[in-house]
């Protein structure tokens, strides 16, 4: 999976999503995640328009992911 980081306004921050949303790609999307946290970035987009699979362990992370950002 690739992500791409992009911040679009000032406490916004969009997190691109492509390729395959597994096991293997849920802790680098949830250290991204950190990082814009750390970063005092209060809004958090996650674009999966080209996300072609996505498993139940990337679903758990998107979830801790709103609850970090939250």
């Amino acid at each position: 999976m690739k992500i791409q980081r992009t911040v679009l306004d000032q406490g916004v921050a969009c997190l691109a999503l492509s390729g395959d949303f597994d096991s293997f790609a849920a802790n680098p999307f949830l250290e991204q995640v950190e990082s814009i946290v750390q970063s005092n970035t209060v809004n958090v987009i996650a674009n999966l328009r080209l996300v072609l699979f996505i498993n139940s362990t990337a679903v758990g992370s998107l979830i801790k992911a709103r609850k970090r950002v939250r």
